[in-house]
């Protein structure tokens, strides 16, 4: 999100799956235009969806839209992708899942004459204007948050690839375990 007022209100709206302007504003001691102004931006995100005079939980709050997170932390996904570019081995396969910092590194890397796969159709629509890539984009569920495609039937046809290298990023990570947002996330990065 873009400020903690925005987190505090989506702590609560999944909690209480609708909210009030008026129980929001009183509730965070700020006026309800501020609360109307987060509400919207939260709406651009896919995070909530505005009702009259309040807001509801969004099905697939836990996904942020691809085009948002694209632009959210912007300049700290280039520099991952500028730390990470020189640890890249060679390789002649890539898989990259539907994660906007593994799209930054992606866009770094030099993919000619290499086969890329993906799940993710704005990362597919990046890549498709660089040359002599042979670029393999997945069937599926569309999830429109994420812009992925997903499901069971994506999972089967990633078992009939073998990849050089994977670019993908996670949830959290808790010792040395990764988690996922979204079942079929980790499906398709498992």
């Amino acid at each position: 999100m873009d400020n903690e007022r925005q987190n505090v209100i989506l702590r609560i709206m999944k909690s209480e799956k609708n909210v009030t302007v008026h129980d929001l504003a009183s509730r965070l001691y700020v006026c309800e235009a501020t609360i109307r102004r987060d509400l919207t931006a939260m709406q651009r995100m896919g995070v909530v969806r505005r009702s009259h005079g309040g807001a509801l939980i969004a099905e697939a709050a836990d996904e942020i839209s691809m085009f948002v997170r694209m632009n959210v932390n912007a300049k700290e996904k280039e520099s991952v992708a500028a730390n990470a570019l020189p640890h890249i081995p060679d390789f002649k396969s890539l898989f990259i899942d539907s994660s906007s910092t593994a799209l930054a590194l992606a866009q770094r890397l030099d993919l000619a004459g290499k086969t890329v796969v993906t799940n993710n159709l704005q990362t597919a629509l990046s890549l498709s204007r660089m040359e002599d890539i042979n670029l393999i984009i997945l069937g599926g569920n569309i999830t429109l948050s994420s812009v992925s495609i997903t499901g069971s039937w994506t999972a089967r046809q990633l078992q009939s690839f073998s990849f050089d290298l994977m670019l993908a990023s996670c949830a959290s990570i808790r010792k040395r375990t990764a988690f996922e947002k979204t079942l079929d996330q980790r499906e398709i990065k498992q």
